[in-house]
């Protein structure tokens, strides 16, 4: 009995001391879906299971602990394989041409707050890690607009814009974004 004792122990240390599991979605809707769930914006990796960020999203940690930490605490993660039939759909949806290739989803799930190929430093990871983990869709600033009828005297209104991105087209980005 006396040897049951230190392997509880042991045990127990070496629970303690096991790295949180790293989660790679490898479903766009579903990742979509927890975006909204636990608020947080959603970090898209693409590129080939041989390539190194592949590699990384598979045996973790993503670049290094620091950037893992912070990806964990803060982010939805997706793995996108564009050699995949399901990774070929969101290589075209999201027009990625050249590998590899990473985007940021804000926590609404609707805006697509950074998209960018080629090689990232961990400098630069890092940064828009921090940049873009509280990263919302939002309106613009209220501005006022005057308007002058013919037979009344000059009007102000308020008037709210949307800010729009540059990255997506509606129609074919609606049809993967679950509702």
């Amino acid at each position: 009995m006396d040897y049951v004792t230190p392997l509880l122990v042991l045990g127990a240390a070496l629970s303690q001391a096991a790295p949180t599991e790293t989660v790679w979605h490898q479903n766009y809707g579903d990742s979509l879906k927890q975006v909204r769930e636990v608020d947080k914006p959603l970090f898209i990796v693409f590129g080939s299971a041989s390539s190194e960020f592949g590699k990384m999203t598979d045996n973790g940690p993503f670049v290094n602990t620091q950037i893992e930490e912070r990806l964990s605490a803060d982010y939805v993660r997706l793995y996108v394989n564009p050699e995949s039939e399901r990774g070929k759909t969101l290589t075209k949806l999201f027009k990625v041409e050249t590998f590899p290739f990473i985007a940021v989803i804000d926590r609404s799930g609707k805006q697509q707050v950074y998209r960018r190929a080629g090689s990232h430093t961990p400098e630069r990871i890092d940064s828009l890690l921090a940049q873009y983990r509280t990263a919302k869709s939002a309106t613009a600033p209220t501005i006022e607009v005057s308007v002058e009828k013919k037979s009344e005297p000059l009007q102000k209104r308020t008037v709210e814009r949307p800010i729009t991105s540059t990255y997506r087209r509606q129609s074919s980005w609606d049809k993967y974004c679950p509702s």
